[in-house]
């Protein structure tokens, strides 16, 4: 299986917890990308074709009454060809633009060198 290592970074705009419609919340952001992503296994890859999407890491915030400007998140795609990986890795960014832009949000997505794994 060929692996790559993902780095993504969501940015929104920071507000106070009180005020949270002044702001637009990276976090939240993130977390609807995490979970609109999984369509890459359930929908969008063959079933006969091998593939993993794992968020391992999640890092935002400051304190406890700041909606927070910036979310970036790790993890890893692993897949079965190089032709797999390029349809992958188009259709995560799209589902990433699409995500955070729904929440006016703005996103970059760093993939890793390619790797393979036993």
């Amino acid at each position: 299986m060929l692996c790559q290592k993902i780095e993504i970074t969501v940015h929104g705009c920071s507000a106070h917890g009180s005020q949270p419609h002044l702001g637009h919340d990276a976090i939240v952001a993130a977390s609807a990308f995490v979970m609109n992503s999984q369509c890459l296994a359930s929908r969008v890859t063959d079933p006969l074709q091998d593939m993993v999407l794992t968020f391992n890491k999640v890092a935002a915030g400051s304190q406890f009454n700041i909606i927070t400007d910036t979310a970036v998140l790790s993890g890893a795609l692993g897949y079965s060809t190089v032709e797999h990986g390029a349809l992958l890795r188009k259709e995560l960014e799209k589902i990433l633009r699409n995500t955070v832009a729904m929440l006016d949000c703005t996103a970059d997505i760093t993939f890793g060198e390619v790797e393979e794994r036993a």
